[in-house]
């Protein structure tokens, strides 16, 4: 497994290269290290799991890099919840849509419906942008395990399966992103999280505790 820093000038290119490869690679976040494949490669689906030693249950969720590119992935039950992408991302908001494409097992949940967002990390977008492409992405850790915050330690864990791993430094402690479910009427909070108050009110829900 290779390693390079996220300010390395190649490490955009070997990124890219890796997941266009069918390979899996582990990243920094804007909440902790991730693991990511290309969302449309089956067999890096498969490998991610296969890494996390995880059932493919949980689904994963797609990196996307605007707003755009997300709702021509999916779409929420009623246009009008629209404003709550464009009002929160980038940022730690996953938000559940009805998929217009067609994704490998693993990535559409047991409902029939995809999770999306735009993080809030540079080197994420520039690699979103570059690739042209939705990730697939889950916390970079063993089924069951704590977050990961450091790239050493992605590496002690999973390192020997990954096609590359990205070193962004140590990542500051961060609750994991709220999870807000569009594709329903009317929407639910999944998994409360930053905003959780704001997100709430803009969608006429009762705040999580």
């Amino acid at each position: 497994m290779r390693t390079i820093d996220i300010a390395h000038p190649e490490a955009l290119r070997a990124a890219t290269k890796a997941l266009r490869g069918g390979g899996v690679i582990a990243l920094p976040t804007d909440t902790v290290y991730g693991l990511a494949c290309d969302a449309h490669n089956e067999g890096a689906a498969a490998q991610v799991f296969a890494i996390k030693g995880r059932a493919g249950v949980k689904p994963l969720t797609l990196f996307v890099s605007n707003v755009e590119e997300a709702l021509r992935l999916g779409r929420p039950a009623l246009p009008d919840h629209e404003r709550v992408m464009r009002r929160f991302w980038p940022g730690p908001l996953t938000v559940v849509l009805r998929p217009l494409q067609r994704f490998p097992p693993g990535v559409t949940g047991e409902g029939g419906t995809v999770g999306v967002r735009v993080p809030d990390h540079a080197f994420c977008l520039d690699l979103l942008r570059a690739l042209g492409g939705p990730l697939a992405t889950t916390s970079a850790n063993l089924s069951g395990g704590a977050d990961i915050r450091e790239a050493s330690k992605v590496a002690e864990e999973l390192g020997g399966a990954l096609a590359l791993l990205l070193d962004g430094g140590v990542l500051p402690r961060r609750a994991p992103s709220l999870v807000v479910d569009l594709s329903a009427v009317p929407p639910r909070i999944l998994r409360p999280g930053e905003r959780a108050i704001e997100i709430a009110a803009l969608l006429g829900l009762t705040p999580p505790p």
